[in-house]
């Protein structure tokens, strides 16, 4: 079984600079990229936004590499987050799991399209880790507070307000549930939670979504959800196992499960159904 491996280990990469350095054969270059053959069954994937991937490489290379591109990082974390997706060539036919992928036959340019997809779908968990930090801004929950504001100029407006946030989407909806007594129904998908302390403060019904592999936003359940008890709010908690973080997004094939994205889907349109008419 072929592997790619891919790292976060910086906020950004310079990769115009790197590029003037690194001899390795440049398959394929862009603004954002750049995709090189080291060996004949070797490749390295470098995106400009902290991550880096390997194909075929062991963990020797792969420390060897990391230090060699060091100069060219911005902010590397003590902590990288990582993922792996396997690639099994010479199948009868096509197929897509989750982290895996039958294909009947490989070339460079397939591969380098996995290893995007595997790259951005990285790049996705290391965003989300800053939610929090961007949430903290009051002036972001200021701004999307002041939507109702505008939706209670509209002759069409019916004052059944509802959100639903994907994310960072999902921890701002988490907040707007908070801060936004008007609203009826907040619907947040594998969002960070808001403050315990804050939570009595929500006066609509919530419904939560998480993925069963999403350890960082799902450490954040238990106490969430003992303050929702705690203060009577009506909520429905759906936890979605065998499936990561960014599941209903199918523009990214490692984390896309079309299985929990539909069924999520029909619990949500459910639930504005019962709480928005």
């Amino acid at each position: 079984m072929l592997k790619v491996s891919s790292f976060q280990i910086a906020d950004s990469i310079d990769i115009k600079a790197f590029k003037t350095v690194f001899t390795a054969d440049l398959l394929y270059s862009d603004s954002d990229e750049l995709f090189y053959r080291t060996n004949s069954d070797e490749f390295i994937y470098v995106f400009k936004f902290g991550i880096v991937s390997f194909f075929n490489y062991n963990e020797l290379q792969v420390t060897s590499f990391i230090q060699l591109i060091t100069p060219y990082c911005k902010n590397m974390p003590d902590i990288k987050l990582s993922e792996e997706f396997e690639i099994e060539t010479n199948a009868p036919r096509m197929k897509l799991g989750f982290n895996k992928i039958e294909l009947t036959s490989i070339n460079s340019n397939v591969l380098r399209l996995i290893m995007l997809n595997v790259s951005q779908s990285v790049a996705l968990d290391h965003y989300s880790q800053l939610t929090n930090i961007l949430l903290d801004a009051k002036q972001n929950i200021t701004n999307f507070a002041k939507a109702f504001d505008y939706a209670a100029t509209r002759t069409d407006c019916n004052e059944n307000y509802g959100c639903v946030g994907f994310c960072w989407g999902g921890a701002m909806a988490n907040e707007l549930a908070v801060n936004v007594p008007l609203l009826k129904a907040a619907v947040a998908y594998y969002g960070r939670q808001p403050k315990q302390e804050d939570v009595p403060k929500i006066k609509s019904a919530v419904q939560l979504h998480y993925a069963g592999l999403d350890e960082g936003v799902n450490r954040g359940i238990p106490a969430y959800e003992a303050a929702l008890k705690a203060a009577n709010i009506v909520y429905e908690l759906y936890m979605y196992e065998g499936v990561n973080h960014a599941f209903h997004n199918d523009t990214s094939a490692a984390r896309y499960n079309e299985a929990a994205a539909k069924l999520s889907w029909k619990r949500t349109l459910g639930f504005f159904d019962k709480y928005l008419k």
